[in-house]
């Protein structure tokens, strides 16, 4: 839900952006989105060799391409906006498609369709609120719109810091039980 809701925030709040810092129309903020979704779409279909590349490291990278783009779009310069929104690009395919393989591996038989509407369920809830939250969350730092974009990025900073934490959690615990 939360990926979902910043990387829809990010194309809810771009054009916004864009205006509030003088340095673009709604029309390059649809160029730029269609840059973003370009770069989704690449990542899409070369998930299955990145993931073979990365394994489960595709998380962490995916968060950290989110942390870098908002980042970047948060600075509110024409050429670091559409770099950020392009590195953002990479983030939702490459979380949103481990969680569908990883569902397809692990759940119990018989149970995928459910456990897939309800990640589908919380996507949607994310795009839902993703306007709401992210003005919300951005009055955290401040007044602007550049606030709603360092509110994702430290969104993903403890999004970062919870999964890899977990991945040594886990790893010391089969460690300890190999002992």
């Amino acid at each position: 839900m939360l990926i979902t809701l910043c990387d829809t925030g990010t194309n809810v709040e771009l054009p916004k952006l864009l205006a509030e810092q003088k340095i673009g129309t709604g029309t390059l903020s649809g160029i730029i989105i269609a840059m973003k979704t370009t770069m989704a779409m690449i990542v899409g279909i070369f998930f299955g060799k990145i993931y073979n590349l990365l394994h489960w490291w595709v998380v962490p990278s995916g968060i950290v391409a989110f942390l870098i783009g908002s980042l970047a779009i948060s600075q509110g310069h024409l050429w670091l906006v559409c770099l950020g929104s392009v590195i953002s690009g990479i983030g939702s395919p490459l979380i949103g498609t481990y969680a569908f393989k990883k569902i397809s591996e692990t759940a119990p038989s018989g149970k995928e369709n459910a456990i897939n509407t309800m990640v589908l369920i919380g996507f949607n809830a994310g795009s839902f609120v993703a306007p709401i939250a992210l003005t919300t969350g951005g009055n955290i730092f401040g007044e602007t719109v550049k606030s709603d974009f360092y509110f994702m990025a430290s969104i993903f900073a403890i999004l970062l810091v919870i999964v890899i934490s977990q991945k040594i959690i886990s790893r010391n615990q089969t460690h300890n039980k190999s002992i």
